[in-house]
């Protein structure tokens, strides 16, 4: 396989076509490791993320199309809230028909003189004039696409928050699909780039061992998944009430891991009140999926992270109330994670007495602010900046500021898991859930160590999914991609391979972190996650035993990783490993500046 790019400059309008050579293309495959390879490449850390230097990258992983639930596409760009690179995903289909339009990612540079589109349509491709779409919200811009284009068509598109450059402003992907995490949507509105708008309909290459092979092994691996699968009933929709009952959920900003009653927003109720989500359009939601978690009332889909952070996390149990704030956040394009978040810090922060604003539980107020984020009016333009600088613009709650290198927490507490702050801290993005979580389930009683065996196995494990452009959600192990490459591109790959995969990518990222200004000290937790949990099977725990605790982790885990034991600089002999030697010459410099005892 040979990965095709299609690259766009937009201040010149011109387009290019990049292939990129066998030995890359296998030692970053496609998702995660095409867009942390691009941007590393491409663009350059300091950088400010709302200038025409930043790289927007969009990547089909290695198996979209190729296996069950493998709808999951990368969205990549240096952050607006943290200045990392970062990976954002949404599902469905828009991967997959972008390799039956001939092309595994796509590259954006440079800034257009007027709002764009593109339409890439089998091989072909075109920037339209979106002047007329400029302002509409992503329902509206979506409809006019689909009408213009077809239904079947799959359509990436932006709202008034990322025009308006809300650090965490999402791409919404067919209506209710979020590439939602670190702002990646913003960087598009500074480019004016309204929407990609993906019609593939040429066949995908055929298996290189064949089809009846392939069909069999994706019939076995479809069956099994759908079987095992721990979400078959609730999706990830009674995920508060089992987030309540371990001492990790968002309740009040994060103040109350567990309170034994989530009102509303438990999974009985949601599947009661839900639609099939295949009924909707059988050719968009739910792509090759066994599962088909998401749950839908009245058109709006439920999700555990939306409940979390724009229900929990604001003190809002009624259901009825979350599933407006999930409309209104998928029409305006803004992630529902840190919205939640920093609405609920300002809610803490009235409780203070430190300012005037909205209390705990009003779903209506928590509406009007989501308007006024989305619009930048009033305070609303300070929370459009988040959490992080919310705390340094108004000059108070710092201490309940959660987030992690500026990217704000989701709805899970660390207080409940040995080893999970660990893996907030170490995350090459920020704050995310997706990076890595330790097992078996252990209450943070212990030295932090103790976890970092199988904190770096779910690493690993969930940044190959990404690479795959499968579902996390899904059960698969990585034998199971081993066996799909190998009949699909006629790769001997192993367990041992895609191992390395995750570890390569990783340290690329980490390389990353480090020039643009992140030290050891950063590797941390908010305060907030470091008070005693006040009640439940947590109680008067913290995420971990103590700070020298988490110093210890922190070591352990760089020096596991191939790092420099201070502040985790990738090692040259990691990266010749890893077979990294363009990036060589970064890890000496820092080496040379952080570390010179290494020399």
């Amino acid at each position: 396989m040979n990965i095709k790019v299609l690259r766009i400059n937009l201040s010149k309008e011109k387009f290019d076509k990049i292939t990129l050579d066998e030995r890359t293309s296998r030692l970053f495959m496609g998702g995660k490791g095409i867009c942390t390879y691009l941007i590393y490449k491409y663009s350059s850390p300091l950088i400010d993320p709302f200038s025409k230097d930043n790289v927007a990258v969009i990547a089909s992983g290695a198996l979209a199309g190729y296996a069950p639930g493998s709808g999951k596409t990368c969205f990549g760009a240096v952050s607006p809230l943290t200045g990392l690179i970062h990976d954002s995903y949404a599902g469905e289909v828009l991967g997959p028909k972008l390799k039956m339009a001939g092309f595994d990612a796509i590259m954006i540079e440079g800034k257009a003189s007027e709002p764009k589109y593109l339409l890439i349509e089998n091989e072909n491709y075109e920037l339209l004039d979106a002047t007329e779409l400029w302002g509409r919200n992503i329902k509206e811009t979506t409809d006019v696409l689909k009408e213009r284009h077809g239904r079947k068509a799959s359509v990436a598109a932006i709202g008034p928050a990322a025009e308006n450059r809300v650090r965490y402003a999402s791409i919404i992907v067919d209506y209710h699909r979020a590439a939602g995490r670190g702002g990646v949507g913003a960087v598009w509105g500074s480019k004016g780039l309204k929407a990609i708008v993906v019609k593939g309909y040429s066949p995908l290459p055929e298996p290189a061992k064949g089809r009846e092979a392939w069909r069999e092994l994706v019939k076995k691996l479809y069956d099994r998944l759908g079987r095992t699968s721990k979400f078959r009933k609730y999706g990830t929709n009674n995920g508060l009430v089992t987030a309540d009952m371990l001492g990790m959920a968002p309740h009040y900003n994060f103040r109350l891991p567990h309170r034994g009653d989530v009102g509303e927003l438990k999974g009985d109720i949601i599947i009661q009140k839900a639609t099939d989500i295949h009924s909707l359009d059988p050719s968009t939601y739910g792509y090759m999926c066994p599962v088909k978690c998401p749950k839908v009332i009245n058109g709006i889909k439920s999700e555990y992270e939306h409940l979390g952070m724009l229900g929990a996390a604001d003190g809002i149990y009624k259901l009825d109330d979350v599933l407006k704030a999930i409309d209104l956040v998928d029409k305006l394009g803004i992630d529902s994670i840190s919205a939640g978040n920093v609405i609920g810090w300002l809610m803490e922060s009235v409780e203070k007495g430190l300012i005037e604003g909205p209390r705990w539980g009003d779903g209506e107020a928590q509406r009007r602010l989501l308007e006024m984020i989305a619009k930048r009016q009033g305070i609303g333009a300070i929370l459009a900046e988040g959490v992080k600088r919310a705390s340094e613009i108004l000059n108070f709650g710092k201490e309940w500021a959660v987030h992690v290198k500026g990217l704000e927490a989701p709805a899970w507490d660390p207080r409940g898991l040995l080893g999970f702050g660990l893996s907030y801290a170490t995350a090459d993005v920020g704050a995310s859930h997706l990076r890595g979580w330790p097992s078996p389930h252990r209450p943070p009683n212990r030295p932090v160590v103790e976890a970092i065996d199988s904190l770096i196995a779910g690493r690993d494990q969930t940044s190959v999914t990404d690479h795959m452009g499968t579902c996390v959600f899904l059960p698969y192990t990585l034998g199971d991609y081993a066996a799909l490459l190998n009949i699909v591109y006629a790769w001997e790959v192993d367990v041992e391979e895609l191992k390395m995969l995750s570890w390569r990518t990783e340290s690329l990222a980490r390389l990353w972190t480090l020039r643009a200004g992140y030290r050891r000290g950063d590797d941390t937790v908010p305060p907030r996650w470091m008070e005693p949990s006040p009640s439940g099977p947590a109680k008067g725990l913290k995420a971990f035993l103590d700070w020298d605790d988490l110093e210890r982790g922190k070591t352990e885990y760089y020096k596991r990783r191939g790092w420099s034991p201070r502040h985790g600089i990738p090692l040259p002999s990691t990266l010749r490993k890893l077979e990294l030697d363009f990036a060589m010459k970064d890890a000496e410099y820092l080496i040379e500046h952080l570390e010179p005892e290494l020399l």
